[in-house]
């Protein structure tokens, strides 16, 4: 919650405390274990529609000293594995003007390929962002980056 709370600073903590204790999400955290205690690198928090096979990513960051070291990139090659785990087909995210680059580095795309139908009632698209796709494969292997 803090590590959203302080990289996300124009969400209110409100939205985030209420978003990552719904039921409804699920969060990874990216930690590491030093001087007897556990530090956190970064975090996504998501939710599944499992019905329509589509991962929203509601919430990643990475703390600011992490950044640019791959760290966030592994992040979201593990989301990435985890909708194929599960059989999901897409991964879509509502991304600000500080994240499109990063996403688009990703594979994610702001060509949105589900139709609005699809999607609608379900994922909730916010103002003043991007909203971006991926498509996930199933014979692929992101965090391994091997294929099957």
């Amino acid at each position: 919650k803090h590590l959203f709370e302080n990289q996300l600073p124009n969400i209110p903590k409100s939205y985030i405390t209420r978003l990552i204790f719904d039921k409804n999400h699920e969060s990874i955290v990216l930690m590491y274990f030093k001087k007897k205690k556990f530090q956190i690198i970064g975090g996504c928090s998501f939710r599944l529609f499992k019905r329509q096979q589509i991962l929203e990513l509601v919430f990643f960051a990475v703390k600011t000293k992490y950044q640019t070291k791959g760290y966030g990139s592994f992040l979201i090659e593990l989301l990435k594995d985890y909708a194929r785990f599960l059989g999901l087909k897409n991964i879509v995210t509502c991304a600000d003007n500080n994240a499109t680059n990063f996403f688009f580095k990703q594979g994610f795309s702001p060509t949105i390929s589900l139709p609005e139908f699809f999607w609608s009632g379900f994922i909730r698209d916010y103002e003043d962002v991007i909203f971006m796709e991926f498509t996930v494969s199933s014979k692929f292997n992101y965090v391994n980056l091997n294929y099957y």
